[in-house]
């Protein structure tokens, strides 16, 4: 997976203007079961501030 702080610009800069991200996601493809990938992203957020949240489809 590609580090998103590798570019000077792009997504992070996005994310810095605000205080929080919330991404969501359906229940699908790598976050219909317990995927080690999905894992692995969920584990970026921390909850408060930053969240993941994946939807029943």
């Amino acid at each position: 997976m590609p580090q998103a702080d590798a570019e000077p610009r792009g997504i992070c800069d996005v994310i810095d203007r605000h205080g929080t991200l919330s991404v969501h996601v359906g229940r699908t493809g790598t976050f219909a079961a317990n995927d080690p990938d999905a894992r692995a992203l969920g584990e970026v957020f921390d909850g408060e501030q930053h969240r993941l949240v994946v939807h029943p489809v």
